[in-house]
């Protein structure tokens, strides 16, 4: 009976923890878009896809205002874009409640986007 109390609390507390709101150095873990790209982010890196564009980045950590700013490399590059495989990205965004802010747009909670790139 002592052993399932230990098991119930520890699973209690592991789900209570991965369902917590983020806080400072946290890592951003989860996946956003707003029709035209998104950004999926986990503890191993995130990914952020626009229609011509696929650009990896390493795990990306909050700071004490929910923000981000990092740098990645293009992974994917094809139709008339001006960046190349290698290149460097740049991305800064901030966590706001369930929504994302990155520069000017706001990108909500899941994927609901069509990639289609006029190459």
């Amino acid at each position: 009976m002592r052993f399932r109390n230990v098991v119930s609390t520890v699973l209690a507390l592991a789900c209570s923890e991965s369902m917590a709101a983020p806080a400072p150095g946290d890592y951003l873990l989860g996946a956003w878009s707003d029709g035209r790209q998104a950004l999926t982010a986990m503890r191993t890196g995130a990914v952020l896809d626009t229609p011509c564009i696929e650009v990896s980045f390493a795990a990306i950590r909050l700071d004490d205002s929910l923000a981000f700013h990092v740098s990645g490399s293009v992974t994917t590059a094809v139709g008339l874009v001006t960046v190349r495989p290698g290149d460097a990205w740049f991305l800064a965004g901030r966590l706001v409640g369930d929504r994302l802010i990155v520069g000017t747009d706001t990108l909500v909670p899941g994927h609901v986007w069509q990639r289609v790139c006029n190459a």
